[in-house]
């Protein structure tokens, strides 16, 4: 599974707490159309380097967490998570005019960037540096401004400007993480009804299962669906192997 994720164009990512014999910790994403790989660790920038590895070449989708900002490859920025921040501080300052204004027209330049559908990467291109431009000129006003509750958003989006428009000129890229987001979403659940897990033991068999589980379903790709298919063939024995070996005596 690994050696797909990191032969993958496009990967996604995402992590949250996740807790072992009462010791925080976090669970990893690292998910493709097809895959999908759950590890606990740290939430240090190691574990992006530990699973991805020297030979991941691909496209990084994630939000705008620090641990991600030294993989020296392409990056999609998650914009669902700015939209919601700029949505949630609107909120905030019901008021303020020009912050309306502003969030209005940093979500139209997000609509015409969906609207890119050029056949030509030299045009998809050309188009993803002008919608670069338009959105540093929305946001450079408030930049240095103190008095702009929007600056912070807005130096945000100057330090990740080439970062935020790369699904434009490479259509296989989403402009957001929400896949990775609810790929997490069965741990998440799980976490909140048994806290965790007791033992690195039980930690290993719960992504074991994570990962077996999210890559065959709940709605698997076509190439996965037959159980003879090869890729989830190579799934199934990586992991009951992993399983044999512990599911004796382990309280998950």
């Amino acid at each position: 599974m690994l050696g797909r994720i990191r032969a993958s164009p496009v990967v996604g990512a995402d992590e949250t707490g996740w807790h072992q014999d009462g010791v925080n910790g976090y669970v990893w994403t690292f998910n493709t159309p097809t895959e999908r790989y759950f590890v606990r660790g740290s939430r240090r920038k190691q574990m992006v380097d530990e699973v991805l590895g020297e030979s991941f070449a691909g496209v990084l989708v994630s939000d705008f967490y620090a641990a991600y900002d030294h993989y020296l490859g392409l990056k999609q920025r998650c914009w669902a998570h700015l939209l919601r921040e700029i949505h949630d501080l609107k909120g905030q300052h019901p008021g303020d005019v020009k912050l309306r204004r502003w969030g209005a027209r940093v979500k139209d330049v997000y609509a015409k960037a969906n609207a890119v559908h050029h056949r030509d990467p030299r045009k998809r291109y050309a188009a993803q540096r002008r919608l670069e431009e338009r959105l540093l000129g929305l946001c450079k006003p408030y930049a240095d401004d103190p008095s702009a509750v929007q600056g912070r958003l807005c130096r945000r989006i100057a330090r990740h400007i080439e970062e935020l428009f790369v699904f434009v000129a490479e259509p296989r890229v989403p402009p957001d993480n929400n896949d990775s987001e609810r790929s997490l979403r069965p741990l998440v659940v799980s976490r909140k009804v048994s806290g965790g897990t007791r033992s690195a033991h039980g930690t290993e068999s719960k992504m074991a299962l994570a990962s077996l589980f999210g890559t065959a379903g709940p709605e698997p790709q076509p190439s996965l669906r037959m159980p003879t298919d090869a890729p989830l063939n190579s799934t199934l024995n990586s992991y009951a192997r992993v399983l044999q070996d512990r599911v004796a005596g382990i309280r998950v």
